[in-house]
């Protein structure tokens, strides 16, 4: 028996040490469709890599979360964001990106603006089946009428941007002429086999020639659908406990 809940004991530790995750990579792109301009930006537990003028790193920027931000004008569209990647094992939302974006205004694009926010290498604790969803959120503006599409992606082969090998998709899409607040149906999905990535784009396109910026957010995450680290790190405590008291209980016995 003592043999037994040894091996449950270590085999749950062993869990909970695959559990850990690793330290995506956010990749942010940016492109107005009228006028062909485009910039991106890595960003890295480290900071920056290979960025242009207009983008930061948040004071959250470290291990586990990734916090970047755009100020500037792109084409014909001026652009403020900021975005944030988020990968938390044993939280109930363990894999997550963020973009609020706090002013986009079409000054003179007679195209769309395309935002994307990637991130690769998630790591969620072992289970195979994950649920997506999505999430956005716009501010009443009437003086900036357009729409906003939010297209959020999962590739279970880990590629860098997950929208050119989608092993799950859903979306959400809204006219900006009030204020809205409405989710994605959710997609569950399979993990190949530990790792995987994500990305959320989002479509703006807005009348051009006004004077007030569009404010709104646009969140994606994939949830585990089985036990927890946390969870697996109780159970793993549980059994070493009961291993060491049946150890003892049977050298008093003796």
């Amino acid at each position: 028996m003592r043999k037994s809940l040894t091996l449950a004991a270590a085999a749950a530790a062993v869990m909970l040490g695959a559990s850990a995750h690793a330290v995506p990579t956010l990749i942010i792109t940016l492109s107005d469709t009228g006028s062909a301009a485009t910039a991106t930006c890595s960003i890295t537990s480290t900071g920056l890599q290979g960025c242009g003028a207009g983008f930061g790193v948040g004071g959250g920027n470290g291990v586990g979360n990734l916090e970047g931000l755009y100020t500037g004008t792109l084409g014909g569209y001026s652009v403020s964001f900021t975005t944030s990647q988020t990968n938390t094992p044993g939280l109930n939302s363990g894999a997550e990106i963020n973009i609020s974006f706090n002013s986009v205004l079409n000054k003179f694009s007679t195209g769309s603006l395309i935002l994307s926010v990637a991130a690769h290498d998630f790591t969620l604790p072992a289970g195979p089946l994950l649920t997506l969803t999505g999430s956005q959120a716009l501010s009443a503006n009437l003086l900036n009428p357009g729409s906003v599409v939010s297209n959020y992606y999962v590739s279970a082969t880990n590629v860098p941007k997950a929208s050119t090998a989608a092993t799950a998709t859903t979306s959400a899409a809204a006219a900006t002429g009030t204020a809205t607040a409405l989710n994605a149906p959710a997609v569950n999905w399979m993990r190949n086999p530990t790792m995987f990535s994500m990305e959320a784009i989002v479509a703006f396109t807005l009348t051009m020639g006004n004077t007030t910026g569009l404010n709104g957010s646009s969140n994606m995450e994939s949830r585990n659908r089985v036990p927890e680290p946390m969870t697996t790190a109780l159970v793993g405590l549980g059994l070493f406990g009961a291993a060491f008291f049946s150890r003892r209980r049977k050298a008093v016995t003796a």
